[in-house]
């Protein structure tokens, strides 16, 4: 079937997946992991999140300064996904940080991490379960 491969590859292409990964379902990020990169980062506003700070300065104000840690608490529950996305964050901080040159030492005081919790750990039996829950109380819209 040579032009069905060519047609998966033209699609490939049109996508820009053209050799980039082994599987598209991997390149997506949940918006929880895009949010806590921002974060530390600096870069929420800082009237859509909480932030908890030191005497050093504000989160987003003149001195733009860094989280060391970042709590994220997901009410209603996080998913496997969100927590793997958060794990994989925090293990390219880690790279990052041992990658600068920093002692082993110094990397694991600066290193920013990323604790993610939540009301419950979600499969897709749960979440279904809560949407369909949802549904009852509020009725179609």
């Amino acid at each position: 079937y040579p032009s069905s491969s060519g047609a998966a590859a033209a699609l490939a292409r049109r996508l820009g997946l053209a050799g980039s990964t082994e599987n598209v379902y991997t390149q997506h990020r949940s918006p929880i992991s895009i949010t806590a990169e921002q974060a530390l980062k600096g870069k929420v506003k800082e009237q859509d999140y909480v932030a908890v700070v030191g005497s050093k300065g504000r989160l987003n104000g003149v001195e733009n300064m860094r989280p060391s840690l970042l709590l994220v608490f997901m009410v209603g529950g996080c998913t496997f996904e969100e927590a793997r996305d958060i794990d994989t964050l925090n293990d390219q901080l880690a790279s990052a940080t041992t990658a600068s040159g920093a002692t082993s030492q110094q990397s694991t005081e600066k290193q920013p991490a990323i604790v993610l919790g939540g009301s419950t750990v979600h499969n897709s039996k749960s979440f279904l379960a809560d949407v369909a829950q949802l549904s009852r109380l509020h009725g179609p819209s």
